[in-house]
């Protein structure tokens, strides 16, 4: 079994044991098959779960949330790419490591694809990222701008949801450090 396997297979297994209704903590650490490993730990706070995986060095971590009503917005979210106001974080996932940091985040509203897209375009327009793009295609939109290889950026996709309301995508990189 390969290291990357190893480590999605106790990822998986870690959120399907918080899932099945523990309240604790739990911590599992899985060898690299190379003399490392890397620690999954599984939490979980009212009816989000929460999976963090740290690599070997202990700096490099992924954290992936899910569910409930309970889940917040990551520390490292840049005000270019804010949670949409009054929206509710279906989940997210954080990474950072030593070349830097980033998430992806999936949100709903009851708001109109319209009125979210000006809401995202404003902000990354008025970031000074760069070129700022935007794609309509029925009523998907998708708003982006980066300001740079290296610098920090926001994607945005915003579709109406079959459930009601709309979707946002959200991909974001904050600046370096």
């Amino acid at each position: 079994m390969t290291r990357s396997s190893r480590l999605i297979l106790a990822a998986l297994s870690a959120l399907a044991l918080a899932a099945c209704g523990a309240s604790e903590t739990k911590t599992v650490t899985v060898p690299d098959g190379k003399g490392g490993s890397a620690t999954v730990k599984t939490t979980e706070k009212g009816d989000t779960q929460e999976v963090t995986i740290t690599g070997k060095d202990g700096k490099t971590t992924a954290t992936i949330s899910a569910g409930g009503d309970g889940a917040a917005a990551p520390a490292n979210l840049p005000a270019f790419a804010p949670v949409y106001p009054g929206a509710k974080i279906e989940s997210s996932i954080v990474g950072s490591g030593p070349e830097g940091s980033g998430g992806v985040l999936v949100l709903s509203t009851p708001d109109a694809p319209d009125k979210v897209a000006a809401f995202y375009d404003a902000r990354i327009s008025g970031a000074g990222l760069g070129d700022v793009t935007r794609f309509t295609n029925n009523e998907m939109r998708m708003i982006g701008g980066s300001a740079g290889e290296k610098g920090p950026s926001a994607n945005v996709t915003i579709a109406p949801n079959p459930a009601g309301g709309t979707q946002i995508n959200l991909i974001y990189v904050p600046a370096p450090k």
